[in-house]
């Protein structure tokens, strides 16, 4: 079972404008992870299916290699990376909704396919990672700030 969700910051800032309550509603869905009590979670035993994750990319463009970003703020450079390496499958985890929000508009906005996001705490994702899965892992902004 995955260690509970403990945070120490703010989950929320000042009220989201439309827009970017709609990238919550639609764009967020596609790239969610979610894990077991929050919805299916892709994989077996426990662990996560990195491959799964990243299966709705066309063939000649689904990620070999994975990389975690915990803490991505506003997605800025979690969103730059992907971009400059679409053969690598990106992993965020940022639990600041206004963060998770303005990263949903930068990946709108570069067009990437090969991220995908956790709008929680990264304990829990972390410890459903399959032993020596990813290549690297950036630590920017974790919580507690």
């Amino acid at each position: 079972m995955a260690p509970e969700s403990i945070l120490y910051g703010r989950r929320h800032g000042h009220r989201l404008r439309a827009s970017r309550r709609a990238l919550l509603d639609e764009v967020l869905p596609a790239v969610a992870i979610d894990l077991p009590g929050k919805g299916d979670l892709p994989g077996e035993g426990g662990r996560l299916d990195l491959a799964g994750l990243f299966a709705a990319l066309p063939q000649g463009s689904r990620p070999l290699r994975y990389r975690l970003e915990v803490g991505f703020g506003n997605g800025e450079h979690l969103v730059a990376q992907a971009a400059a390496h679409p053969e690598i499958g990106f992993i965020g985890c940022e639990p600041f909704i206004n963060g998770v929000s303005m990263c949903l508009h930068h990946l709108k906005q570069a067009g990437v396919g090969n991220v995908r996001l956790h709008a929680d705490d990264a304990r829990p994702l972390m410890a459903m990672l399959p032993d020596a899965a990813l290549e690297r892992v950036s630590v920017l902004f974790p919580d507690p700030w």
